[in-house]
């Protein structure tokens, strides 16, 4: 997988072909996701599907052993402060 540079802000990212087709900039590195219809976070897999679910973050106090679904990759729009800039129809 390639890892480029954000041209706006300088971010590790890498590019992602969607199910649909489309080429989607996504934040580096990847992150452990549980899958959850109700989730608050959208993940993009290496083959291009969009899942939603709650990405995982180590917490070593916590007593509770969360379930990993996968490894995915989140947005860079999501991230990025200079979003706006790139979205279709603002050119």
């Amino acid at each position: 997988m390639k890892i480029t540079t954000c041209k706006s802000c300088g971010a590790k990212i890498t590019w992602i072909k969607t199910k649909n087709g489309r080429v989607m900039p996504c934040n580096v590195p990847a992150v452990n996701y549980q899958d959850n219809i109700k989730g608050s976070d959208l993940i993009i897999t290496e083959d291009g599907q969009v899942i939603r679910g709650t990405i995982v973050k180590d917490n070593p106090e916590s007593k509770l052993q969360m379930i990993i679904d996968g490894q995915g990759y989140t947005s860079h729009f999501a991230t990025c402060p200079n979003a706006a800039q790139y979205r279709r129809g603002n050119q």
